[in-house]
């Protein structure tokens, strides 16, 4: 009998003492994934945020292809630069940034946005559809920030309407508006009709091509949360005697051009 109640007693200890240890790393897992917001002590770079998928590196940028399906969230994460983004498809999310109050926001169909690093913060997709956006992390300093229309749709429907809209630059068949701009980049809108072509003002620069039309593309009929990236979306255009892109398809092209302004100009 004494026996007995020393190993009843050593058992309640010992399952005490389970009761009291921390969460294994996929209990705390679990937690994150059901509450939807990322439980973490600390931040993470963006390179190692899941969901976002680096396709293009060089000295100027740092290009990520980000899919967050609906109703979840990235991980807490750290954007050291300033970044601009656009968004493909309309989305509803939340942004919470370190320190600051969450905020709900609806994103437009090629939304683009400037953000200010060093920066920390998680998204949270409320919507039903899947937030995706190419994210670009400038590694150069951008100084003054000025912007003109909130996307590329937006700017390129100003310049239809308004023959003397601002920042517009005309080309045969081919229209290009200034969406923003900071001391050393420009973020142009461009729409480029069937046959036609654009050429860029200053020879010597360096380009970022986001090719807008290319994730319709690739949608899934029946399937609008299907991932689609990547998908090749970005193309970078070196210094060269002439940088142009001519539209061999039937359909307008719309395209999203950052300009780097690399020889000082």
């Amino acid at each position: 009998m004494r026996k007995y109640f020393y190993v009843l007693i050593a058992t309640i200890l010992f399952l005490g003492l389970l009761v009291g240890l921390p969460p294994t790393s996929a209990s705390a897992n679990r937690r994150i994934a059901q509450g939807g917001t990322p439980a973490q002590t600390s931040s993470v770079p963006i390179s190692e945020e899941h969901h976002h998928h680096l396709v293009l590196a060089n000295q100027f940028i740092k290009a990520y292809e980000v899919e967050v399906p609906a109703h979840e969230s990235t991980l807490l994460h750290r954007h050291d630069q300033d970044y601009v983004y656009i968004v493909f498809g309309e989305a509803d999310i939340t942004n919470a940034v370190e320190g600051k109050p969450e905020i709900k926001v609806h994103l437009a169909d090629t939304t683009v946005n400037y953000a200010r690093g060093p920066l920390t913060h998680f998204a949270r997709v409320d919507g039903n559809t899947i937030f995706r956006n190419i994210t670009v992390q400038l590694l150069q300093p951008q100084g003054e920030l000025k912007t003109y229309y909130p996307s590329v749709l937006a700017a390129l429907d100003a310049a239809n309407k308004d023959p003397n809209a601002k920042n517009v630059r005309r080309l045969k068949g081919a229209t290009e508006v200034v969406v923003l701009e900071t001391d050393a980049m420009r973020a142009l809108a461009v729409a480029v009709q069937p046959g036609a072509a654009w050429r860029a003002l200053n020879s010597q620069h360096t380009y970022l091509a986001i090719w807008i039309d290319r994730w319709r593309e690739h949608l899934h009929p029946g399937k609008p949360n299907a991932e689609i990236f990547p998908i090749q979306m970005e193309t970078w255009f070196t210094p060269s005697d002439e940088t142009s892109i001519r539209n061999s398809m039937p359909t307008p092209m719309t395209i999203l051009i950052l300009d780097f302004r690399n020889d000082g100009n």
